[in-house]
C-alpha cells in the first residue's frame, strides 16, 4: 500500500505548504530529469522513477511542515535532504557552506534561496499518511528502493560515498568559511 502510495503516484509540483497535510507519514522526493544534476553525478542518480530521497514525519507539524522545510526552507542545518542535494549542487549554484557559530553541528548555505528556487523547479514528492510507525516504513521503503540521497538505511554500494563525500567537502568548507568569517 505505501509503496503504490509513494511510488506508483504521480508525483507532486511544490504549490506552497497549502497543498500538503499536517499528518504524520512519509515522503517521496524524485527528480524527474537528472540531466538539470551535475554531469558527475548523474549516473548516480538514474534509477526506477529518478527517486532521490525518503523520509519520515512524526512532528506537530507533520508532512506538512516537513516538505515546507525541504522545498521552501531557510536553513539548511534542519533538513538532512537539503544538505545533502546542496552539497550535490553547491559548485552548480556557487552556495557557500558555512556554521552559523563554532558550536553548529549542521552546515547551512549562504544562498538558501537560490537552493529552494531550483528544489521547486526541478523536484517533485508524493506521501502517504500513516497513523503508526512511519519510521519502520521509513526503513524498509529506503532500504528496497535505495534512493541515492539517503544516507541512512541506506549500506549499498556508491551512492552513500558519494553523497556522504560531498556533505564532507561541504563541512570542511563551512569550518574554513566560519573560522574566515570570525
Amino acid at each position: 500500500m505505501t509503496e503504490i502510495t509513494l511510488v506508483d503516484k504521480e508525483p507532486l509540483r511544490w504549490s506552497g505548504e497549502d497543498a500538503v497535510p499536517r499528518d504524520a507519514g512519509i515522503y517521496a522526493i524524485f527528480l524527474p530529469d537528472v540531466s538539470v544534476a551535475p554531469k558527475d553525478w548523474q549516473a548516480d542518480l538514474r534509477n526506477e522513477k529518478n527517486l532521490l530521497y525518503i523520509g519520515q514525519t512524526k512532528s506537530k507539524k507533520g508532512l506538512r511542515g516537513r516538505l515546507k522545510t525541504h522545498f521552501a526552507g531557510t536553513d539548511s542545518k534542519t533538513s538532512a535532504f537539503r544538505r545533502a542535494i546542496g552539497a550535490m549542487l553547491y559548485k552548480q549554484l556557487e552556495l557557500k557552506p558555512y556554521y552559523s557559530s563554532d558550536e553548529a553541528k549542521q552546515y547551512r548555505f549562504e544562498k538558501e534561496k537560490e537552493l529552494s528556487h531550483w528544489i521547486q523547479k526541478y523536484c517533485t514528492y508524493t506521501f502517504c499518511i500513516m497513523k503508526s510507525d512511519a519510521g519502520e516504513a521509513e526503513k524498509e521503503f529506503i532500504k528496497e528502493h535505495k534512493p541515492p540521497l539517503n544516507t541512512k538505511h541506506n549500506l549499498w554500494g556508491v551512492h552513500p560515498l558519494l553523497v556522504n563525500g560531498a556533505r564532507i567537502e561541504c563541512m570542511k568548507l563551512a569550518k574554513e568559511n566560519t573560522q574566515n568569517n570570525s
